[in-house]
């Protein structure tokens, strides 16, 4: 289960198109994998010889604009954590402020810790032992000056505090949607990589992500791990198959994971291609306008800071929230393609 879910934070891909998209600013603005509709919880299986069965279900909790802030692991999926809000602790992070509804079946816990622009900042991963969540490790992300992570350090916490244990360092090819990868480094040695294949025929489509390592120490990486994703007809993934390498460094079959929308999610589950669009005066006391594709988008809603919708329409280049309180909302904007964004309401 946690070799899965560390997968989970590393091995993350590129967006539908043939530009290359950090894999960092992939994962925290959608989901686990490309073209996974956001709101979707995740469902953990184990091959059982003829049958799969169910062990865990992950639920993601989320920042006001839509982003990830938590993903909590149950085993009888249930809630176990409900998240209450951030906390600026300094100029510039913002992270989780607490947790309630703590419950015993609870398993594991990924917080995410995120700078004021709501770039990618930090990765906690928790596990439930000993009656609370204790940090296991912490993944934090280095940027190149282009913009795209560059590198992961990965600090374990081993009783007398985090230490440095290794590194992940992703390279990238401009128009190759296969070439993004990333190299393993510990003990300052390259321990493996990580490569996508996409559908020559379908650049949006995912087919594929190898695991590869010595195992037999000949100097050769060998495949030791495949993920097989299968997608529905938008090119949404809708489940992916583990697949893991034996002795003989055949790939056997290892469990699954499949990918369920969220019935009581208060923020809209629709969630295709997202369409750039700008907010501005931002914050506004009166009028918003809005700078958009009237081809791709048609309607808008308003939710507030706990996800209820509190405004809807047409949408028009100047919305009317007069009647909005003061604070912060998110609006959804609906159309052939889908977009989001914050705004401030003083």
């Amino acid at each position: 289960m946690k070799k899965a879910l560390f997968l989970f934070i590393t091995a993350i891909s590129l967006s539908s198109s043939a530009q290359v998209v950090d894999p960092l600013s992939q994962f925290f603005n959608n989901s686990f994998f490309p073209n996974i509709v956001v709101h979707d919880s995740i469902t953990v299986s184990a091959d059982s010889g003829s049958q799969f069965s169910a062990i865990a279900t992950g639920y993601q909790h989320y920042f006001v604009n839509g982003k990830i802030d938590t993903l909590t692991i149950t085993q009888s999926n249930m809630v176990a954590a409900q998240y209450k809000g951030v906390t600026t602790h300094d100029f510039n992070k913002t992270t989780i402020a607490g947790y309630n509804n703590i419950q015993q079946d609870s398993i594991d816990k990924i917080v995410f810790i995120l700078d004021k622009q709501y770039r990618d900042s930090a990765v906690s991963y928790y596990a439930y032992q000993n009656g609370q969540f204790e940090q296991l490790f912490e993944a934090r992300i280095n940027y190149a000056p282009s913009g795209e992570a560059s590198v992961i350090d990965i600090y374990a916490n081993l009783g007398t505090g985090s230490i440095k244990i290794g590194d992940y360092k992703y390279f990238y090819k401009q128009g190759l949607l296969d070439s993004l990868f990333y190299t393993v480094s510990l003990g300052g040695q390259d321990d493996g990589y990580f490569k996508y294949n996409y559908d020559p025929a379908n650049s949006g489509r995912l087919l594929t992500m190898d695991g590869f390592q010595d195992v037999d120490n000949d100097g050769e990486l060998d495949l030791v791990q495949r993920f097989i994703c299968t997608s529905n007809q938008l090119n949404q993934i809708i489940e992916i198959t583990e697949l893991s390498a034996d002795n003989n460094l055949n790939l056997i079959l290892a469990g699954e994971f499949r990918f369920d929308k969220q019935t009581n999610s208060t923020i809209s589950l629709k969630e295709l291609t997202a369409t750039k669009v700008s907010l501005y005066p931002n914050p506004t006391s009166d009028y918003l306008l809005v700078d958009y594709n009237p081809k791709e988008l048609k309607e808008y809603q308003i939710f507030d800071i706990n996800g209820k919708p509190v405004q809807q329409g047409t949408l028009s280049e100047k919305l009317d929230v007069r009647l909005l309180p003061k604070g912060a909302f998110q609006i959804l904007l609906d159309g052939k393609s889908k977009s989001s964004a914050t705004f401030i309401k003083e």
